[in-house]
């Protein structure tokens, strides 16, 4: 939604973007809301159930599933409910959409950025993943960026003798490049160079360690020809993802969101490759969700033309849930051309 908003702003009459603007602005409001009490208005009904501070870990998890002592496998709930968010398992995934949304909904009404709250809320996901100062008593330094390995862990508290991984990298490139954003729009260039450089490491290591071209020189051949490696753990590669074997999901996973960082990382080359030998050859359905994913995290990017075609032809009810058909056509009409 948020980048449709981007949209309006340039496209739509001022009517159609306050209306637009007042979406995100009520997504704030209800997830601030739930993460102080369990009272809310009935306008939040199919919100996101909120977080608090856990004074154990000093970090900001998921109201759902934490602590549920009531129910019959407290640890194992935890480790699943929200994603595992309660376990704080995919922090700097999932918080990346509401830094990146945040940033833009201070782009477009600059007053929220005198609302207490929701700055406070959106600086507590930042501290939660990436915290940069040794004097926060409140959260631990750079929760899920490794310094050494030059991109970010997941898994949280959940351990594995496999160590910690990395699944969906456009998904962490989106928090870094959200944190640079929100930087920008609130006036702190110390947080906005944080994440520039955060995006900048991270975008390298993508690309040397997860987006496989030909000749790659950490993984055997006959595994880079993958192109993706699914699952990168600290003790092996793994063909797959948390939710399925499917290619789409092993591929899509790593084009999720279409965000300007994406750019950073895909190149037309490597999309060149990846859809010749890989994508090309999936059914595509115009009615399977990935599909929209796959068309417009790749193909779009070196063939827009024919993204745009096969994009055209999908139902808005077709895409995948955090895509819109209008930013789709958008994302494919504006790509260089390769």
């Amino acid at each position: 939604v948020a980048m449709v908003c981007l949209l309006a702003e340039q496209l739509l009459t001022a009517r159609e973007r306050s209306l637009c603007t007042s979406w995100l602005s009520r997504g704030f409001e209800c997830i601030i809301s739930r993460s102080k009490t369990d009272k809310v208005s009935s306008q939040c009904a199919g919100a996101p159930g909120g977080l608090f501070y856990d004074t154990d870990w000093g970090g900001l998890p998921s109201r759902v599933g934490y602590n549920a002592t009531w129910h019959s496998e407290p640890v194992l709930h935890c480790m699943l409910a929200d994603f595992g968010n309660s376990c704080y398992n995919d922090h700097h995934y999932h918080f990346g959409y509401f830094v990146v949304t945040a940033a833009i909904l201070a782009k477009l009404k600059p007053e929220w950025k005198n609302n207490t709250d929701f700055v406070d809320f959106v600086d507590g996901l930042i501290r939660d993943t990436s915290n940069p100062s040794s004097h926060d008593p409140y959260f631990p330094r750079f929760r899920s960026f490794d310094w050494f390995d030059l991109h970010s862990w997941s898994r949280g508290l959940a351990p594995n003798p496999e160590g910690k991984d990395e699944e969906s990298t456009s998904e962490e490139l989106n928090l870094h490049f959200g944190i640079h954003l929100w930087g920008k729009e609130t006036g702190r260039k110390s947080l906005q160079q944080l994440g520039a450089t955060m995006l900048a490491m991270a975008t390298t290591t993508v690309q040397e360690f997860f987006l496989m071209t030909e000749g790659n020189p950490h993984h055997p051949a006959d595994y880079a020809r993958n192109r993706a490696p699914g699952m990168l753990l600290q003790n092996k590669a793994h063909y797959a993802t948390y939710f399925g074997k499917k290619f789409e999901y092993i591929h899509g996973i790593q084009m999720l969101p279409l965000s300007p960082a994406l750019m950073l990382a895909r190149s037309p080359k490597f999309n060149k490759l990846e859809w010749s030998e890989i994508l090309c050859n999936l059914p595509l359905a115009l009615t399977d969700r990935w599909t929209s994913v796959l068309l417009t995290g790749n193909l779009a990017m070196f063939d827009s033309s024919a993204a745009l075609e096969r994009l055209q032809k999908m139902h808005p009810k077709s895409m995948d849930d955090g895509l819109t058909k209008a930013y789709a056509l958008y994302w494919a009409s504006v790509q260089p051309a390769s």
